[in-house]
């Protein structure tokens, strides 16, 4: 172990102290920022929708004054980690406002970005103020899957080329993916590439496509099969062990609060500022907001909660008496977004997580 490995180890205890501290005092440690749903690319399964659309709600947008008033009142809260995204958040002008006001108070800051709006000019933003963590999607092994999701000629390269200015800086770079029909042919490129690329070998990856915030399903169509989905992912042996590692905690213990449909850190633990002023749990619980117009983010946080805390799971639900409840992904919001009936459970994430329980006991009586 170098003096690196030491110090990484040092930071990750005393960040998961703090984290402790924090749940403990009721303070979220983790808040979102989406500066825009606007985009450069046309992911076909982007759950924004369709772009050309999102560009005419630009005028709805906060505003660099606003958003520095969210980010003193995240940061006088007593978060700790901010992450910065949209859309694409380097595509707003005022960016590197934004982020430069974000990092002086104190905050650890990681940007979601597609890599293909990263100039000159933000590789000199993040040299002087580097970011906590900065991720780019890699969607293809090669330029025609890649361009196929994205529908912009050139992003491919341009991608790239953006992720090694960053690189080249020391940052904590990262690649990520999607996992979809379109590109489940070279996943295991993709996973090689961004292995070998990314800070420390770092790599992760998502398959619980989702339909758009406008009702549009269009991007459900492109999820793989659950059991497809779940081979694909054990494939990979850190990821396998991680869930191994999970299913073996979870599985024996009983949910603190079995009657509430938010049973995560939603509104709690975390969460999200839409780029219109819309405070919610998280980013994907679109649903439950409080407008900072109103009211400030703490302010809006109590309301929050009380809303959240009030949404029972339904005593007659088949998730109540589930034997692998404990260890599903199954989220209220994801199923609001796949069927508009939060109360409802998605099958797709059922399906998966019976699957990766399938996959684990016949991996037990193998090793036996």
């Amino acid at each position: 172990m170098d003096c690196s490995d030491l110090a990484e180890l040092s930071n990750a205890d005393v960040l998961n102290r703090l984290s402790r501290q924090a749940v403990k005092a009721g303070i979220p440690l983790s808040a979102s920022m989406e500066l825009t749903e606007r985009c450069n690319l046309h992911c076909v399964h982007c759950y924004l929708g369709d772009q050309d659309a999102l560009r005419q709600n630009r005028a709805r947008e906060l505003n660099t004054a606003q958003w520095l008033k969210v980010i003193d009142q995240i940061a006088d809260l007593g978060c700790l980690y901010l992450l910065i995204t949209g859309g694409d958040p380097l595509i707003r002008k005022d960016f590197a406002e934004i982020y430069t006001h974000a990092r002086r108070r104190g905050l650890l800051v990681t940007v979601f970005t597609n890599g293909t709006l990263v100039t000159d000019a933000m590789v000199e933003l993040f040299r002087e103020l580097p970011p906590f963590v900065i991720e780019i999607t890699l969607y293809g092994a090669t330029q025609a899957t890649y361009e196929a999701i994205t529908g912009v000629p050139g992003s491919y390269a341009r991608c790239l080329a953006g992720f090694e200015k960053l690189r080249a800086l020391g940052l904590d770079a990262r690649l990520k993916t999607i996992l979809m029909k379109p590109n489940q042919q070279e996943f295991q490129q993709i996973a090689d590439f961004c292995r070998a690329h990314s800070h420390r070998g770092k790599f992760r990856f998502d398959f619980e496509i989702q339909g758009c915030l406008d009702g549009e399903k269009g991007p459900i169509a492109l999820r793989l099969d659950p059991e497809e989905a779940v081979r694909m992912e054990l494939t990979q042996p850190d990821r396998a062990q991680s869930w191994r590692d999970y299913y073996q905690k979870r599985l024996p213990q009983m949910p603190a609060n079995p009657d509430r449909l938010y049973n995560c850190g939603a509104g709690t633990g975390m969460f999200h500022v839409n780029p219109y002023g819309q405070l919610q749990p998280c980013l994907t619980v679109c649903h439950i907001t409080f407008d900072l117009a109103e009211g400030t983010v703490a302010e809006g946080l109590a309301a929050l909660q009380q809303r959240l805390a009030a949404l029972k799971a339904p005593e007659d639900s088949m998730c109540g008496q589930c034997s692998q409840r404990m260890v599903c992904s199954s989220c209220p919001a994801f199923s609001y977004l796949e069927s508009g009936i939060e109360q409802k459970p998605s099958g797709f994430q059922c399906q998966v997580t019976w699957a990766r329980s399938r996959a684990f006991q016949q991996q037990e009586v193998l090793s036996k």
